[in-house]
């Protein structure tokens, strides 16, 4: 959108405990206040359910309004309750979402998208095995600890972001230490750095937890730049978006 000649303001409904730099400004507070400042011409909203929770803030601002989908928060019937709202003008949703819904001009089936050049690899260690991941319940790390414990002889390092910490921190780290697993935890770690484990590691474990919606992860997708062995969850939508650039597992035991 910068290269298109836009500016862009961020708002956020919460300070992330993530202590990331942020490229832009970045307002907190209500949308209306965010929105008195900037006079937006276009408000692009992550999250279809925050959209829907939201609307009538979003509406109040007088700017139209197009979302991007995403996994956890899919659902066919909450999409056709966004269709109805004029307001909506585009909703953005993975391809293997978007086929679930409706023919509608304001559904656009769009993937994931990230700039490969960051991720070009140098020299590969194929010994090394990679996940990176929001500290979350979801993601099921567990089974990254246990199979980095199996398989003392590879090099297993886990880069997490902390969001809302809900007491599952503690819990992970302790699961972690009960299980004696050699695994390399790193929190927090700046953009740069872990783009740079992406371009050094073989393989990219990507773990699931198949109780929510599949969507096409921002971390598989660089996985794949990075040219990694890439072995994603057997959930659907997962085996399109890998195509064949790696595998397809049930569990820790296949």
């Amino acid at each position: 959108m910068q290269r298109r000649g836009a500016d862009i303001a961020v708002w956020s409904e919460d300070t992330p405990a993530a202590p990331y730099g942020a490229s832009e400004e970045v307002f907190n507070g209500s949308i209306a206040a965010a929105a008195i400042r900037v006079n937006p011409d276009v408000i692009h909203v992550h999250w279809s359910h925050f959209a829907e929770q939201n609307f009538d803030a979003l509406l109040a601002t007088g700017a139209p309004v197009t979302i991007r989908g995403h996994g956890f928060d899919f659902s066919p019937k909450l999409i056709n309750r966004l269709l109805d709202r004029p307001a909506i003008k585009r909703i953005y949703l993975y391809p293997h979402h978007a086929r679930h819904c409706p023919e509608s001009p304001k559904i656009l089936a769009a993937p994931v998208a990230l700039t490969v050049e960051r991720f070009r690899p140098k020299q590969k260690n194929r010994k090394m095995v990679l996940r990176a991941a929001a500290l979350l319940p979801t993601k099921d790390l567990e089974l990254l600890v246990r199979v980095a414990k199996r398989l003392p002889e590879f090099q297993f390092v886990l880069c997490l972001a902390r969001g809302h910490d809900f007491g599952f921190a503690a819990e992970f780290l302790n699961f972690v230490e009960k299980q004696g697993s050699p695994i390399d935890i790193r929190f927090d770690v700046p953009h740069e750095e872990c783009f740079e484990l992406f371009r050094q590691a073989g393989i990219y474990l990507h773990t699931f937890g198949p109780s929510d919606p599949f969507g096409m992860p921002i971390s598989i997708g660089q996985a794949l730049a990075a040219e990694c062995y890439t072995l994603v969850r057997q959930v659907p939508g997962a085996e399109e978006y890998l195509s064949d650039a790696g595998g397809i597992y049930k569990d820790e035991n296949q």
